[in-house]
């Protein structure tokens, strides 16, 4: 699980479980010492030195640590919150294949192109985007060199590891926002509004951490663009033609 292989968009998402396993324990650790009123931390204390003493504490602790596997796999592998949170929230995904790599991609094409192409992707951008773009990257008999793909998946884990901090961090503070809500103590109110005002810093720390590495994979995409012009143009001009026919868009050869 804690391997250093990126070669397939399977070991992406078993990365970013690698990383839930450290992040979700973190937080659920820094919700309930910053956050829960003191009178339920120690209920919630009690409650579990009386199941440590039944089951021992070994027993707990591997339920503990089943418990958030099991959250970090529902999260990333059948929800895929990651790719989820970019696309409702962020919607950077969106934009940059339409605005940058699709334009980049069939810029020495540009002349052959009916008027109306960019319309079309912007109408059907995932099947432009798996006719032209993922054919050459794909996992499986990738049509330009592993190691280039690689260097992408290992940019992109990088940055979806952060986008799953950023939704982790949304959700922590809608879990603190109701801890406000029903908070009676003036004292304890004013500590978590301390305890916010961190959040915010480290928000605004997280966001520059998730706009450096776009900028990451924004590059390595460009690199895989090259490699398809470089040693792909051929190929990448007769899935032209044949996209331009399944919508009806004309093609003038070059």
């Amino acid at each position: 699980m804690f391997d250093a292989e990126y070669s397939t968009y399977q070991d992406v998402r078993k990365h970013i479980r690698a990383w839930s396993m450290i992040l979700l324990p973190g937080m659920w650790a820094a919700f309930f010492f910053l956050v829960l009123p003191p009178e339920v931390r120690l209920s919630t204390i009690t409650y579990l030195k009386d199941t440590a003493s039944a089951f021992s504490a070994i027993g707990v602790a591997i339920l503990s640590l089943g418990l958030f596997s099991a959250i970090g796999y529902l999260l990333i592998e059948t929800f895929q919150a990651h790719e989820l949170y970019d696309r409702i929230f962020i919607r950077w995904r969106k934009q940059f294949d339409l605005n940058f790599l699709l334009i980049r991609l069939v810029a020495p094409f540009r002349n052959c192109l009916d008027a109306r192409f960019d319309d079309f992707c912007r109408q059907n951008r995932d099947t432009f985007m798996t006719d032209l773009f993922y054919y050459f990257v794909r996992d499986q008999e990738p049509r330009i060199a592993r190691a280039t793909i690689t260097r992408f998946y290992e940019a992109v884990t990088r940055y979806w590891q952060f986008q799953f901090t950023e939704l982790c961090m949304v959700l922590w503070l809608i879990a603190l926002y109701f801890s406000l809500y029903w908070s009676r103590s003036p004292q304890w109110r004013a500590h978590l509004l301390l305890v916010v005002g961190g959040w915010l810093i480290l928000w605004f720390v997280v966001r520059l951490v998730s706009a450096y590495f776009r900028r990451i994979v924004s590059a390595r995409t460009f690199d895989e663009i090259a490699e398809i012009h470089n040693y792909q143009a051929a190929a990448l001009e007769d899935r032209l033609r044949l996209i331009c026919h399944k919508y009806s868009l004309s093609y003038v050869p070059r």
